[in-house]
């Protein structure tokens, strides 16, 4: 059990869409300049477009950080579906699209009972899964994932549940990963990334999307990405990760 003697160790900060876990802490250091000059780094991390919950660590507490990267986790996250990327959310390449989805609250609960079940999870292939001393997003980006096996993983989700299933219109999507990409700092591709969506957008149907809201508990390691992933391969829907919030990390 971990025991919280000293809260000014250990904070949850909230880090917003766009951001990544060190400009998050870039953030904190500058909000609380008593921090300035401590060594803080993050346990559990979160990708650009996701938010939510981020646990810092500061000075004498990094010592423990076996401890915090083991926390289970709760998400309300948004699947999108009729187009996937090949980084299973909005900062990624086209890869695939479906013109008309048929989606039933059914047909979504009986997958996600079966993603439940899943013992074994595979990593988006840009993400920070190392493998041959490299991230996976190293080998994706230089065109080489096909050269390397992505491991799988072994996961436990205790549980995941269908909120409600609603739509967004092409033109909210197309507002909504224009804002966001362009939040991004780095070289995240997202010029070659905005690029493909424009060409998405210009040739799409008019019809609005499909986006199934859910809230799932899960072992530390689970990739929300790439449980929406999973589920579109149930429905045989392209589907994507359109929202992802980390609500709580549960302490024992």
């Amino acid at each position: 059990m971990i025991v919280l003697r000293k809260m000014k160790r250990v904070h949850i900060v909230n880090k917003r869409i766009g951001e990544t876990p060190l400009e998050a802490i870039d953030r904190f250091r500058l909000k609380f300049p008593l921090y300035a000059k401590e060594k803080i780094s993050y346990a559990g991390r979160l990708d650009p477009m996701a938010s939510g919950a981020l646990l810092l660590l500061v000075g004498q507490e990094n010592k423990n950080r076996n401890q915090y990267e083991k926390l289970d986790k709760e998400y309300l996250f948004e699947a999108l579906f009729g187009i996937t990327t090949d980084s299973g959310d909005i900062l990624g390449l086209v890869t695939a699209t479906a013109d008309k989805v048929d989606l039933s609250p059914d047909a979504v609960k009986n997958a996600l009972q079966e993603i439940e079940a899943k013992k074994y999870q595979y990593p988006p292939q840009y993400s920070s899964v190392r493998v041959k001393g490299k991230p996976l997003y190293y080998w994706a980006r230089r065109g080489l994932i096909s050269e390397i096996t992505i491991p799988k993983r072994e996961v436990k989700i205790y549980s995941i549940e269908l909120v409600n299933i609603g739509c967004v219109s092409v033109e909210k999507l197309e507002r909504i990963v224009t804002k966001r990409i362009g939040l991004v700092k780095g070289d995240f591709r997202q010029d070659e990334i905005l690029a493909g969506w424009k060409n998405y957008f210009a040739l799409s149907p008019h019809g609005p999307l499909k986006v199934a809201r859910m809230k799932v508990t899960c072992e530390s390691g689970t990739y929300v990405r790439s449980i929406a992933a999973d589920l579109g391969g149930i429905l045989e829907i392209p589907a994507l990760s359109l929202n992802i919030k980390r609500t709580k990390i549960l302490f024992p």
